[in-house]
C-alpha cells in the first residue's frame, strides 16, 4: 500500500508507469507527483527504478505503460529534445555537454537549432544573468571549454542551459556523486535558489543524509514500484525511509539487548538523545 501526502496542485504527475527491458520490469505501476517551489527526493536501493523513471520523465527513455500529466495536459515526449521543449530538464553526474564547445555556446547549443541570426553579444549578456541569477557568474569563464572545467562548473553549465530554455522542471539524478563536501553545499545553495523561483525539482539519490538536508517531500521506490509517495521530510527519521525501502523494520536485523551475547551490562560511556546540527544531521540519537 502507497503511502502518500497531499500537496499543492503538481506540475507533474505520472502514473502506473512501467518499463521492460525486453522480459524484466524496470519499473511496474511507479507514480511520483511534482510541485512548484519543492524539492522532492526520489529515493530507494539501488536498481529501484529511481533513473529510470526520472528517464522516462525528461524523454530519455519511453514507458511501456502509463501516463505522465505536465501542467494539466498529457506528456508526449518523443526525445529528450522534446521534454526540454516542454520545459522539463536533466543534469545528471554524467553531462551531454559538448567538451570542446566553450560554456556560451554550451548554454544556448539548443539556439543553434532554431531559425533565425544568433547575437552572441546578446546570448553572452543573457548568459551572464543566468549565472547571476545562480549566485555563481564569478566561478565561470564563458569562454572556457567545458572539457577543462570541474565537474561541479560542468553541472552549472548544465542548470544554466535548463534556465535558457526555460525548463519548469529540473530532475537532478545522483548529482553529488563526484562533488566535494563544499562543492555540494553550492549546489545545494543554487537548487533552493530555483525553488524559491519558482521551480519544481526532484533529486534523484540514495544518500539519505542529503535527502533530508535539501528535500520538501519524498517519494520512494522499491523494487520498481512506488511504497511512499510525497511524503514530508521532515517528519521523517531515516529509519522510516530505510524501512519503506527494504520493507521491513531495519531493527529486526540487530541483535536484542537481551540475547546472551548482549546480556552482560557494562557502564555506558556516551549517551545522545535528539542531536541536531543543520543541515545534514538531524535528531540522531544513540
Amino acid at each position: 500500500m502507497v503511502e502518500s501526502s497531499k500537496a499543492s496542485e503538481p506540475l507533474l504527475v505520472a502514473r502506473g508507469i512501467t518499463r521492460l527491458f525486453g522480459t524484466a520490469y524496470a519499473l511496474s505501476n511507479a507514480s511520483i507527483a511534482l510541485c512548484r517551489h519543492e524539492i522532492c527526493g526520489l529515493i530507494g536501493a539501488n536498481g529501484a527504478g529511481k533513473s529510470t523513471l526520472s528517464r522516462i520523465v525528461c524523454g530519455h527513455l519511453r514507458p511501456s505503460s502509463g501516463e505522465i500529466l505536465f501542467k494539466g495536459a498529457p506528456l508526449i515526449a518523443g526525445s529528450a529534445r522534446d521534454a526540454l521543449r516542454s520545459g522539463i530538464a536533466l543534469v545528471a553526474q554524467e553531462t551531454s555537454l559538448a567538451p570542446d564547445m566553450n560554456v556560451l555556446e554550451n548554454i544556448f547549443l539548443p539556439s543553434y537549432a532554431m531559425p533565425g541570426r544568433l547575437s552572441f553579444s546578446q546570448l553572452r549578456h543573457k548568459a551572464q544573468a543566468l549565472l547571476s541569477e545562480l549566485g555563481h557568474d564569478h566561478m565561470l569563464p564563458l569562454d572556457i571549454e567545458v572539457r577543462r572545467l570541474s565537474a561541479a562548473q560542468r553541472q552549472l553549465v548544465e542548470i544554466a542551459k535548463a534556465l535558457a530554455l526555460n525548463a519548469d522542471l529540473v530532475i537532478f539524478d545522483e548529482p553529488t556523486a563526484s562533488l566535494s563536501p563544499i562543492e555540494v553545499d553550492r549546489l545545494f545553495d543554487i537548487m533552493t535558489r530555483l525553488k524559491n523561483s519558482g521551480k519544481a525539482l526532484a533529486f534523484v539519490s540514495h544518500r539519505l543524509e542529503e535527502v533530508f538536508a535539501i528535500t520538501d517531500r519524498v517519494t520512494i521506490l522499491r523494487e520498481g514500484k512506488t511504497v511512499a509517495e510525497g511524503l514530508p521530510t521532515a517528519g521523517l527519521t531515516q529509519a522510516d525511509v530505510i524501512r519503506h525501502m527494504v520493507g521491513r523494520d531495519i531493527g529486526n536485523v540487530y541483535r536484542k539487548a537481551s540475547s546472551p551475547a548482549a546480556s552482560n551490562e557494562q557502564p555506558v560511556a556516551l549517551e545522545v538523545t535528539g542531536l541536531s546540527a543543520s543541515p545534514m544531521v538531524r535528531n540522531v540519537s544513540f
